[in-house]
Order: C-alpha cells, then structure tokens, then sequence
C-alpha cells in the first residue's frame, strides 16, 4: 500500500489529518498519534505497515506479493503418477504420467481455478513467498493480468478504480475478467491509476 492509501484508509476509520511535515503525514486520534510517510506512488515497507497497523488498530494490506506465482508441491503416487497440490489453493490439484506433464497440466488447473474465483468475486490469497521445496507455477497469461489487477486494486471498490480512469464500473470489471484480454494500452492506464508501473518479462 501506498502511504496516501494508509493516510485515506485511516481517515475512513476516524483518524484525522493533524498536519502534514515534509513527507510526512501526521494522523491523530483519541490522544494518539501516527506518522505516515507519502512518497508518490511508492508503497510502504512491509515493517513500517505492521506498525502503523498495530498502533492504529486499522487492518492494513500486509506483504502482497505482485509475481503471479503459486507454490504447489508435486509428489510421485503409487501407480507412476505424480499429483500436485498448490498450497494456499487447497481446491487446486492436477496430476501427470510425467513430472513435466505434471506441471503443465497444475498450470492450466491453476489458470481455470483462479478465473472460476474472480468470476464468483470469491477471496483470491495471495501467492506464500520463498516456501521451501515448492514448485512455483504461473497462470496463464490472461489469469496474470486480471491477477495484479485484481491484487493491486487491494481494497479499492471497482467504482473507485472506475472512476479514476474515467470509465464504466463494467469497464473497470472487465479489467478483473479472465476471459476478457485488455490491451497493453489499457494495462499501463490501470497500473498507473493503482499507483503502479507495467513491466513486461518473457521466460
């Protein structure tokens, strides 16, 4: 989150904007004060949030991960075959004949779980870092994209992200849809109303 983004969500919860320092956005409340540091678009460090959090009592977004990748383990069964599981996905699972064949077919099973949890505006966890021994798998591309859409937009409401692009809320839903493929253009006018930059990689 960025600190204008913790700065609003405070206010929302009762905190008022005591006076701003420098860089520094002074929110006070009952006696209490807090500091919060806003740097543009650049997101507070994940030990800065935790604190602010735990003296305000406002649940903030805590360490969301932007690389669309999820750790599965993959285990050899039996009959030859080999099963995977994604770990912060208990209903995502796929099997192989091979390893490789494995693997390819928990990415497809990765991409349509997903698509079936943003289609449903079910609760989409965001991917556990650094899980030791996991194989970490990518959706498909057009999953990715309505991914970090959907993961950046935090808690913003749809209406929100609508208005600052200055389109429709179907518009804007179209953003987070799976099925829909928006174009570059789009993508980049997104991340920059969410307060990100697109980068482009190839594997």
């Amino acid at each position: 989150m960025t600190g204008k983004e913790v700065s609003a969500r405070l206010r929302a919860a009762g905190w008022i904007l005591n006076r701003i320092h420098g860089s520094l956005h002074i929110l006070t409340k009952a006696g209490q004060a807090v500091p919060v540091p806003v740097h543009g678009a650049r997101d507070i460090g994940a030990g800065l949030l935790a604190a602010i959090q735990r003296q305000t009592g406002v649940k903030l977004k805590l360490g969301i991960s932007m690389d669309i990748r999820y750790p599965a383990t993959i285990e050899s069964q039996k009959d030859g075959t080999f099963f995977v599981h994604f770990i912060d996905l208990p209903d995502t699972f796929s099997e192989g004949h091979t390893k490789e064949e494995a693997l390819f077919n928990a990415s497809e099973a990765l991409s349509a779980m997903l698509a079936w949890r943003l289609d449903e505006a079910r609760d989409v966890p965001a991917p556990s870092p650094k899980v030791r021994g996991a194989h970490y798998i990518a959706p498909d591309a057009k999953t990715q994209a309505a991914m970090l859409l959907r993961l950046a937009r935090g808690e913003r409401t749809l209406s929100e992200l609508a208005r600052t692009l200055g389109t429709s809320w179907p518009a804007a839903k179209r953003l987070e849809n799976p099925a829909h493929w928006p174009s570059l253009k789009t993508l980049d006018k997104a991340a920059a109303a969410l307060g990100k930059r697109l980068v482009l990689t190839l594997e």
